[in-house]
């Protein structure tokens, strides 16, 4: 350890009363040692539209037709951002640690396990590695062999990742996607594992492909985005996608659907996403249509011989969507399926494939203390990791007779990427915390978790670092967990930089999670917190429905709670309180920083959800209806337009200093939502500076090379403590 950290020196320096020290500088100011160029003015052009007798008032619109005077105005914004970055003090120290800190050991995370042997497929990413690679070897301790190289695709700027992969059940093939910059624009690919040749097809279009592969190895169900019609927009992206077969060798634009919304009589929504399951457990194939990002899932089942391109598929609906199905799976002959319905932390219920309902089902796991979090099904038992008191544990249910029994964990942490093998007994998966880095375990019944050594131990100790899990009353009560991160020796006077971090969307639990970049500002002196806010799912299905669509309002009470307490208890100061938030998170951070702009002293907004009024026209925009609502009714209107971060931004208001950053390659969140919001704000704050970075070649972060991900932090972390005085 060093003998003082950096963060800390810089504190010392501009906290210590002498006479040489310069004043602390008011909220909102910049202080003199940085100068900040005037924001590049974006032109207005207001547009009025009136929506259910409101007018709502847009003076950027034109930006979302990109051309060369958006892509001027946002490479000027970039030029004007850098040149700021680069003048900060302490950002190349950042740089630095957060390299050292991310170097760590090789990462790994399991493909799949598969075979007798077994074959296992590895994503694995070395120390100094940008992107993953994907590996194989023949048994656990086998030797590994390099099968995917995304990085000899890179040709100047353009820089390809791989998306997702899944091999065959006798691990002989391997069907993989891969994209550019960030796009998660995904083309489907097929290698022979044993040879490396890469098979000819390719299967555009397949961001969320889902692949899963029949019994015969010769052929998998994938998912693919329709081919656009003339004159279709970006909110027709996604509709009418559909579910396919792919026989090795066919040709993908001959493909005809065998699951989706142009399958009749099935009544599935056009924005749908859909998926088939099948493998060597069952001799059925369990279809799903998603509504957008809804939880309650549409599950249908059929034999799996019938499910034949032109045939007349015998689909049997299982599920709809007033019926609290959250997941499913195939066991069998039977179904295992996880219902909020009356019990919202989940239950698991098992029914007849052929013939059985929900109605009938046998409750093979009621709700608990726990939230339920996943569950595998293993030859051995069904396997389900349960999120209790902010930690992970698992309770398996043997498929003979219904016991359940606890399985031992080697430590207090987070579970996930479970998963299980045909064939083999028992689950693996990868345990992490707050403090303690990623290991892979493997469980079975009857013996305890034990490591299978496939990563190695972190080489930076962290034991001077502890966290701690508090609940915070938020302004109607209700008692909001958080969790704070910070050095065993902090002192609790106000004068620490801190940093605020929710996402509060889609039932999403932030549990427990390693991440180097944050322990190293707590490293250096900072705090780092997590707030639990409602609208994830940290204590279930209510948790989420209480803070999506007409409720988001209670995500940012939350927030501000959380901030609140933090300054309460001494942990910071609002002159050196950060917040931050990733895409959902983005806009919770806009949300909280348009209500109490005097809470914090820089907000750093990550490809933000800025702009609900337009969100409805992107690519992406449809599927979150579940969760935000539409401005086709007149309800969930007044509501987005109440939340909205662009729309509630005030003329005059001495905002914090602000970072918002956009990826030219987002089709989750395109780059013009950003923009706006980070020239309205430009436009209207008496503080800032407001500094828009957008990664020329990035998407919404997957793909992300690692050089892009230290460099955006190292950005950020270097400009919260600029403004931390």
């Amino acid at each position: 350890m060093r003998a003082k950290s950096f963060l800390g020196l810089v504190l010392l320096l501009v906290s210590c009363s002498t006479a040489v020290a310069p004043p602390a500088a008011p909220p909102g100011t910049a202080p003199a040692e940085v100068t900040v160029a005037p924001a590049p003015a974006a032109r207005v052009a207001e547009v009025a539209e009136q929506h259910h007798g409101f007018t709502v008032r847009d003076p950027y619109r034109w930006m979302e037709a990109g051309g060369d005077e958006f892509n001027a105005w946002l490479d000027a914004h970039g030029k004007r951002s850098r040149a700021v970055f680069d003048a900060l003090p302490l950002r190349a120290e950042f740089l630095q640690a957060l390299t050292k800190a991310d170097q760590g050991v090789t990462r790994v995370s399991i493909v799949g396990v598969v075979g007798a042997a077994p074959r296992v497929f590895l994503m694995k990413r070395r120390p100094t590695d940008d992107v993953p690679q994907l590996w194989v070897r023949d048994g656990w301790n086998g030797e590994d062999r390099l099968l995917i190289d995304p990085r000899t695709r890179n040709a100047g700027d353009v820089h390809y990742a791989i998306d997702y992969a899944q091999p065959s059940w006798d691990g002989r093939h391997l069907a993989y996607g891969i994209s550019a910059s960030g796009s998660e624009d995904s083309v489907i690919e097929v290698m022979e594992v044993d040879t490396g040749k890469v098979l000819p097809e390719r299967i555009d279009r397949s961001q969320y492909a889902g692949i899963s592969w029949r019994p015969d190895n010769r052929s998998f169900f994938y998912w693919r985005r329709a081919k656009p019609a003339p004159g279709a927009t970006r909110a027709d992206w996604f509709k009418n996608s559909a579910t396919y077969l792919h026989v090795l060798g066919d040709d993908p634009e001959k493909a005809v659907p065998v699951f989706g919304p142009m399958i009749s009589g099935l009544g599935i929504c056009e924005e749908c996403f859909s998926a088939i399951e099948a493998g060597p457990r069952s001799r059925w194939a369990l279809a799903v249509a998603t509504p957008g990002t809804s939880a309650d899932l549409e599950y249908f089942v059929a034999p799996l011989d019938s499910v034949v391109p032109g045939a007349q598929i015998p689909w049997r609906r299982i599920s709809g969507p007033t019926d609290h199905v959250y997941a499913m799976t195939l066991h069998g002959d039977q179904l295992i399926a996880v219902s909020y319905d009356g019990a919202p932390r989940y239950k698991v219920l098992e029914l007849d494939a052929a013939t059985g309902t929900l109605a009938g089902a046998r409750e093979l796991l009621p709700q608990s203390a726990g939230v339920i979090e996943n569950f595998v099904v293993a030859d051995d038992g069904l396997y389900v990791a349960l999120l209790e008191g902010g930690l992970s544990r698992i309770e398996r249910v043997r498929w003979d007779n219904g016991a359940k029994e606890n399985v031992a964990m080697p430590y207090g942490g987070s579970l996930s990427a479970p998963g299980s093998s045909p064939g083999h007994p028992g689950i693996w998966f990868t345990l992490d915390s707050w403090t303690r880095s990623p290991r892979i375990f493997r469980a079975a019944a009857g013996t305890p978790a034990r490591d299978l050594g496939l990563i190695d131990p972190w080489p930076i100790d962290y034991t001077h670092i502890a966290s701690e899990e508090v609940e915070v009353r938020s302004a109607d009560g209700t008692m909001v967990p958080m969790s704070i991160v910070s050095r065993k020796d902090a002192k609790k006077d106000g004068t620490t930089p801190a940093l605020l971090t929710g996402y509060a969307a889609y039932g999403s639990s932030q549990s427990p999670y390693f991440w180097p970049f944050g322990l190293t500002w707590v490293d250096e002196g900072g705090v780092f917190a997590e707030c639990h806010a409602r609208g994830g799912g940290a204590r279930g299905k209510e948790w989420h429905l209480a803070g999506s669509k007409h409720n988001k309002e209670r995500g940012f009470e939350d927030m501000i709670a959380c901030a609140e307490h933090l300054v309460a208890r001494g942990y910071t100061a609002p002159s050196r309180l950060s917040i931050t938030g990733t895409s959902a998170g983005g806009f919770l951070v806009g949300g909280v920083i348009t209500r109490r702009p005097d809470l914090f002293t820089s907000a750093l907004m990550r490809v933000p959800v800025a702009d609900l009024m337009r969100f409805e026209s992107t690519e992406g925009g449809p599927a979150n209806v579940p969760e935000y609502g539409t401005i086709a009714n007149v309800e969930d209107f007044r509501h987005l337009l109440a939340v909205d971060p662009f729309h509630r931004i005030k003329d005059g208001t001495r905002y914090p200093a602000v970072i918002v950053t956009g990826g030219m390659h987002d089709v989750r969140v395109p780059v013009w939502q950003p923009a706006k919001f980070a020239a309205r704000l430009q436009s209207a704050t008496t503080g800032g500076p407001v500094l828009l970075r957008v990664e020329t070649g990035g998407g919404h972060g997957l793909g992300s090379t690692r050089t892009q991900i230290r460099e955006e932090w190292a950005d950020l972390f270097a400009f919260a403590l600029w403004r931390s005085r």
